[in-house]
């Protein structure tokens, strides 16, 4: 657990015999955001550099030419793609273990919370700093969560969070286009297409946040940048449409910068559901204090 989504906790005296956490899951869901926006900021201001930079000699220092053009003294089409792939391999590498960091805050706390209804009051046989001791419960509630595979820690989340996971698919799909760009350079292999063996495809699933127009008339449309909206009475509505993008056996996997703004977002959007769904279950077991309303009196 970080620091700041802990408030309210002193060090613990060896004579203490109680002490009261409150975890502010509104500055979580706010780390979860800033941490995967400033991956979407990072790859893509890089990656629409990348695709505008013309062929020819890149005159930067000897450390760039191997990060950048893989050792090659010129920008041509082989080095362009391989910086591609360079620069999504680790922005969704990033975003992945940003959100794993995420979610096993999200299991903590969700273990704090049932362990709290079951049997009230958590006793723990530890004096120290408030990080010794925040650190042994972790430590005891954890257990080996970080060594499991993405689809059991999500199983494990979704018994202790007693909901199923938002957009699961999705993100398994995610994880999946990130180990082959990680291990594979890109180019799919049998690895890639266990879950469609038959079309011999990697299928990438996520969502695509989108505003609606509704005009006065009832007609609706999907607001770009630069959409007109005429004057009069109108509507807007946001939703997360659906989107896939198939790859086939020996295909190289590639996104463009929207594609990868919208991979990312998805990855935000299942952490911001599963804090929602933390609020209600605390909310419901009568654990839940709202610390604007103590804040504002």
């Amino acid at each position: 657990m970080s620091e700041e989504a802990v408030s309210d906790a002193q060090d613990v005296p060896a004579d203490s015999k109680t002490i009261n956490f409150t975890l502010n899951l509104d500055r979580l869901r706010g780390r979860i955001t800033n941490t995967l926006g400033e991956i979407i900021e990072r790859v893509s201001i890089a990656i629409h550099s990348l695709d505008r930079a013309p062929d020819g000699e890149v005159f930067l220092d000897d450390v760039a030419y191997r990060v950048l053009v893989n050792s090659e003294p010129v920008l041509t089409n082989k080095s362009r793609i391989n910086t591609r792939g360079w620069l999504l391999s680790v922005g969704l590498r990033d975003g992945i273990e940003g959100l794993l960091g995420f979610l096993q805050e999200i299991r903590f706390i969700a273990g704090l919370i049932r362990r709290q209804h079951a049997s009230g009051p958590i006793e723990i046989k530890v004096a120290g700093t408030i990080t010794e001791v925040f650190e042994r419960v972790k430590r005891e509630e954890l257990g080996k969560f970080d060594y499991l595979p993405l689809r059991e820690r999500l199983s494990q989340i979704s018994q202790t969070v007693e909901c199923d996971v938002p957009f699961q698919t999705e993100l398994l799909s995610i994880n999946q286009a990130r180990n082959c760009l990680t291990h594979r350079g890109g180019v799919i292999g049998a690895e890639d297409v266990k879950e469609d063996p038959f079309h011999k495809t990697l299928i990438v699933r996520y969502l695509a946040p989108e505003l609606i127009y509704i005009d006065s008339t009832g007609m609706e449309e999907v607001l770009k940048p630069g959409s007109i909206v005429r004057a009069g009475e109108v509507e807007l509505r946001h939703q997360n449409t659906p989107r896939v993008k198939n790859f086939e056996l020996g295909s190289r996997v590639d996104f463009s910068t929207q594609e990868f703004f919208d991979i990312v977002e998805t990855m935000r959007l299942i952490g911001a559901t599963f804090v929602d769904r933390l609020v209600q279950r605390s909310q419901e077991l009568g654990l839940w204090r709202d610390l604007s309303a103590t804040k504002s009196s």
